[in-house]
């Protein structure tokens, strides 16, 4: 758990930069936009009205579905009511339930938002985020990280994001749940993939709505990040997703799904730590019925599935997000023992959520590469798959085994080798799982449209006495700011050691992801006059990635570096600097059906 921990206070170094930045620019509720009447547009809905920023009409807090509470909860997202009187769509509408250090959100929280240039250009390519945050927390607002009014600004798109369930409000699925078959919504009600169909339901509304705000329902790109990136691919295996949608991006993504059973059983019947029946035990414990899981579970068994679905249901948010045992220890009383040499985050199986092989929203079988491997199984279209250079330090930067912090702050690495030994084979295999392997098998089952990339840029200055660019660079995440532009947060927060090349290279990531959302190929980006991107070969003497990174550090170049399971299982075996235990302890995490190999000595 601690680990999870670590994950989720070093995403929320950067979102605390990001919000630092949106304060910066907002400067409060003071700042709260105007309606703008030439915004007036309608949905099938009914009318909304947005405001007009540097060019770009925006449209923030449109609702795509009903409020998914009372019997809602843990159901498919169900059609809006009409309304008649033009709806301000001005303020972004509140995050999804969500909570780590604190719970935090509202239930009725299944809202998009809209960018688009105010000229009456030919419609235009629609860019359709999905933010990340493990799906457990984050939304379509990360303080101003992911406004989209400069990249429709520059690239004559109209960029939509969205909020969908998170946590075990997204990801859930109790046999007590269950709707009778032949109920009108049972096989999406019953498929526990909530926050999944959230998706869906705002894809469908973009193919419904997205032509009166100037945007082509034909010519629709998913893109997300980190969870977002694996909710692309959740997109790409569903069959519910097909013709919603037209090219994918998935940025430091890959997929898994996990079968009924796991996510349903107790975990003394083969379920997970965290399975539906495992979870009602913890709600009855928390308040009062049973003492210990066995008692709970013969409370729980007793139950009838009316009392069951009324008893989740009543549950308050807060309950939901929270912890067993709440351990009041500090910090400073907690023993630091060293970690494992590989540190990889996940999701984790052992906290939910997890997207579920139901069957009906995504497929039964939970080998990724083998549903990707037969066209009839997956939505075939032009695809863009891409991780960054050293993903997991972000997920290391606060353990206090690496760096010596002051007030829960780092102030220095303790030993840099350690660091990059720890960070380095989850990077790579992270790398591997949504990368590498996921388009060596596509280079083989669809057109030779996919792309891949590797995100290397770490220029960030020094900070007292850390070094950021060793600390951080390359890390997951840092490459949303450059995707959409908002190099504002860096700047603010005054880390980036060169801003013009920074906005250099944003700009030529902007325009490729800009190219490939109007084509389908980014090519050499908008301009024509950026260095080619080619598509990947499975071929081993030719390229198959482009690197982004500034001129100083080699720039934006193509390269035939590969990254896949074999590789890396070659580098552990090959590497002097792990000792024998190390390398059986990798080989188990990562390959588990290989280990013996390494771990018979």
């Amino acid at each position: 758990m601690k680990k999870v921990v670590f994950s989720f206070l070093g995403f929320f170094l950067i979102l605390g930069l990001a919000i630092f930045w949106y304060i910066s620019r907002f400067g409060g509720d003071d700042q709260i936009p105007e309606v703008v009447e030439e915004t007036l547009r309608e949905t099938h809905s009914g009318p909304v009205v947005g405001f007009s920023d540097e060019g770009v009409n925006v449209w923030l807090g449109i609702p795509y579905a009903k409020p998914p509470i009372g019997d809602l909860r843990w159901r498919a997202p169900r059609e809006l009511d009409q309304w008649d009187t033009p709806k301000p769509t001005i303020e972004f509408g509140d995050e999804c339930p969500q909570g780590m250090m604190a719970v935090s959100g509202n239930e009725d929280c299944l809202y998009l938002n809209v960018w688009s240039q105010t000229s009456d250009s030919a419609t235009k390519p629609v860019m359709f985020f999905i933010h990340g945050g493990g799906n457990v927390i984050g939304s379509a607002n990360a303080g101003g990280l992911y406004d989209g009014q400069r990249f429709a600004a520059m690239h004559d798109v109209v960029l939509v994001s969205i909020n969908y369930r998170l946590g075990p409000l997204g990801w859930f699925s109790h046999p007590d749940l269950k709707v009778a078959e032949g109920s009108p919504f049972a096989a999406k009600d019953n498929s526990g993939n909530y926050g999944t169909l959230d998706i869906i339901a705002a894809l469908e509304w973009v193919q419904k709505n997205i032509s009166a705000f100037g945007g082509d329902p034909e010519n629709v790109t998913i893109f997300g990040e980190s969870a977002g990136g694996w909710n692309v691919m959740s997109m790409v295996v569903s069959p519910l997703a097909a013709d919603l949608y037209h090219k994918a991006i998935a940025q430091s993504g890959g997929l898994r799904l996990v079968d009924m059973n796991s996510a349903e059983r107790y975990a003394a019947n083969g379920g997970l730590p965290r399975s539906g029946r495992e979870e009602m035990n913890r709600l009855l414990q928390l308040q009062g019925q049973g003492a210990n899981p066995k008692e709970s579970a013969a409370i729980q068994d007793a139950m009838t599935s009316d009392e069951v679905a009324s008893f989740l249901r009543a549950t308050e948010v807060s309950t939901l997000f929270e912890p067993l045992e709440n351990n009041p220890q500090s910090e400073q009383d907690t023993e630091v023992t060293e970690p494992a040499p590989f540190i990889l985050w996940s999701g984790m199986d052992d906290v939910p959520p997890n997207l579920l092989a139901d069957g009906h929203v995504l497929p039964r079988n939970t080998d990724i590469f083998e549903v990707l491997a037969d066209p009839k199984q997956f939505n075939a279209t032009p695809i863009m798959l891409g991780s960054n250079k050293h993903e997991t330090k972000l997920f290391t930067v606060m353990n206090p085994w690496f760096t010596q912090r002051i007030f829960g702050i780092p102030v220095s690495l303790k030993d840099r080798d350690k660091y990059f030994q720890s960070v380095k084979y989850g990077s790579l295999y992270w790398k591997a799982l949504g990368v590498d392997e996921i388009a060596s098998v596509l280079y083989d089952s669809q057109e030779p449209s996919v792309f891949a990339y590797r995100f290397d840029w770490g220029n960030l200055r020094n900070f007292l006495t850390l070094n950021l660019r060793d600390l951080l660079g390359g890390a997951h995440a840092l490459e949303l700011p450059f995707v959409f532009g908002n190099l504002d947060l860096l700047e603010t927060a005054l880390v980036l050691a060169d801003q013009e090349a920074a906005r250099d290279l944003s700009d030529s990531m902007m325009s490729y992801w800009a190219e490939f959302a109007h084509t389908g190929d980014p090519s050499k980006g908008r301009s024509g006059e950026l260095a080619l991107w080619e598509s990947w070969s499975n071929e081993q003497a030719e390229v198959r990635q482009i690197v982004f990174d500034e001129a100083a550090y080699g720039g934006v170049r193509m390269s035939r570096d590969l990254v896949n399971f074999d590789s890396i299982m070659a580098e552990v075996i090959a590497d002097e600097a792990l000792e024998a235990t190390a390398k059986c302890e990798l080989s188990r995490r990562m390959f588990p059906h290989l280990s013996a190999e390494v771990c018979s000595g």
